[in-house]
């Protein structure tokens, strides 16, 4: 949530971002990049799920409401 709150007032969110929302959704794609971790996935599949999950939330409109 710190980092949220920083980056919402240094401008990099929306001042009406939802940040508690925003760090829901972070934190369900994390567990759920441990979920698949524990199923066995590999190394090289985690971070593609990492990194498709950067780039969706990097597009995506954060002015959560």
């Amino acid at each position: 949530m710190e980092a949220l709150r920083r980056a919402q007032m240094e401008g990099e969110l929306d001042a009406q971002t939802d940040l508690e929302s925003l760090a829901d959704v972070f934190e369900s794609t994390l567990a759920g990049i441990r979920i698949a971790a524990k199923a066995g996935k590999t190394r090289p599949a985690l971070k593609r799920i990492a990194e498709v999950a950067s780039v969706v939330f990097a597009a995506a409109e954060i002015s959560v409401r």
